[in-house]
């Protein structure tokens, strides 16, 4: 007895849900969920699902071992193919650039010399790996470049892939790209490259200098803390703020016997004493003044020298001498030198209201 297959015609439907049927070559047609379809040219089972190969209802091959293989080497196609290291990549420059024959060429800040390359990554045309020969002076295409070929930059630590689907080098390892970029803007460096560093002043560190040098010429210049006892500074205050301690303490005054140059005007506002000039700070030491008082209520001037005198910080003395008066004398003009705290007071004393010119010849301070 010889026995046949049951034989359906078109296929199979269960509960008029779920089909089974069969076909030449790939499903087109859209199913019910859990269908099968058995192509007849390759023994690939498809199943009807609810979200495809592409996130909408739609077949998937069941995965068999020769589909998981054939998955397998198209993937293993399309992997990244490693070429040699280049030197540097340049992703401005729309030619390549011709150097002079016997000759070293600056790429990007980078010098390139016989047989070194460089991934000139935006050229209008054949945008690829060049090597340059130094005899020449001419840039030499590498081997055509292929969808996956994958340079590591020696310069920049990055490594950039040629994209099929972009058809241009592409980053391929942004993470660290990124990392590089923050690092660079972090220090100042913005170019990539053998670069030096380019200071916008230059009055202590020396341009181009590496930023250890720089940072130590910086300090240098500031010296060490001192320990010493100070009289207007604070040994652990800052530059600014020492300075302008300095500012206010010496004003127009110098710490040695030399004269100095220009004067002050006080004009009081009311009659009585007025306090002229304060000097902080003086604990002992001399102070000298060379002083003009005009009244123009009586029209009258009297110019004098003062000398004052601290010697152990609580006390002072002082004189006035070489007193000129021209017309008519001021009225209960006196001019005399308080002391109060640490600072030292002109004072000027009269019945009209006064203007006073001064000029703080000397100063030395113990």
């Amino acid at each position: 007895m010889t026995t046949s297959l049951f034989q359906v015609l078109m296929g199979l439907n269960i509960d008029g849900v779920i089909n089974f049927v069969h076909g030449s070559g790939a499903p087109t047609s859209a199913s019910t969920v859990g269908s099968i379809y058995l192509d007849n040219t390759n023994g690939i089972v498809y199943v009807y699902n609810a979200t495809g190969d592409s996130g909408n209802p739609g077949w998937i091959p069941v995965a068999s071992e020769s589909y998981v293989q054939s998955q397998i080497t198209q993937a293993l196609s399309t992997q990244l193919t490693w070429r040699p290291p280049v030197e540097v990549v340049d992703t401005t420059l729309t030619t390549v650039p011709v150097g002079t024959a016997n000759q070293t060429i600056t790429v990007d800040s980078t010098i390139i010399s016989n047989n070194q390359r460089v991934l000139f990554a935006a050229l209008t045309t054949d945008p690829n790996v060049y090597i340059y020969d130094e005899t020449t002076g001419l840039f030499t295409q590498d081997v055509a470049v292929q969808a996956g070929d994958t340079v590591y930059v020696i310069t920049s630590g990055t490594q950039y892939t040629y994209s099929e689907q972009s058809v241009s080098w592409v980053l391929s390892n942004l993470t660290t790209v990124d990392e590089l970029q923050y690092i660079r803007n972090f220090i100042g460096k913005l170019a990539s490259g053998a670069t030096t560093p380019n200071y916008l002043s230059t009055d202590v560190v020396t341009q181009g200098a590496n930023i250890v040098d720089a940072v130590s010429s910086l300090d240098a210049a500031f010296g060490p803390e001192t320990t010493d006892t100070l009289t207007y500074t604070i040994a652990t205050g800052s530059v600014r703020a020492n300075i302008a301690s300095l500012d206010v303490a010496l004003h127009n005054i110098s710490t040695s016997s030399n004269s100095l140059t220009g004067y002050s005007t006080f004009t009081a506002t009311t009659t009585g004493t007025s306090t002229v000039e304060t000097i902080s700070n003086v604990t002992s030491g001399i102070v000298k003044w060379m002083v003009m008082i005009v009244d123009s209520t009586v029209n009258a001037t009297t110019s004098m020298e003062v000398m004052a005198l601290v010697t152990d910080g609580t006390s002072l003395t002082y004189t006035t001498y070489g007193q000129l008066n021209t017309n008519n004398v001021i009225p209960g003009l006196e001019v005399t030198v308080a002391y109060s705290g640490t600072n030292v007071l002109l004072q000027v004393t009269s019945d009209d209201i006064v203007t006073v010119v001064y000029n703080t010849t000397s100063m030395i301070i113990g």
